[in-house]
């Protein structure tokens, strides 16, 4: 989050790939007033918010469990 925090602004927008069901990020960021959206194909399957682009993409604890992550971030070709 701090690097989120230092490099972008709440002018920008974001995307927590893989939030789960209780986005801690999510909380925090949009406590400071981000502009952020979450995803998840379990919790929040929103596909719409995949065609979209972001200026920043948070990945807290999700990557290890893809079974293929260049197939998972090849189908959002957003990113």
């Amino acid at each position: 989050m701090n690097r989120v925090l230092k490099d972008f602004s709440s002018k920008h927008s974001g995307l927590d790939f893989g939030s789960g069901t209780n986005s801690v990020i999510v909380k925090l960021l949009k406590d400071k007033n981000y502009n952020i959206v979450e995803y998840d194909p379990f919790f929040s399957n929103q596909p719409e918010v995949l065609e979209k682009r972001y200026d920043y993409i948070t990945c807290c604890e999700v990557i290890e469990h893809f079974h293929h992550p260049f197939e998972e971030f090849k189908n959002s070709t957003n990113f």
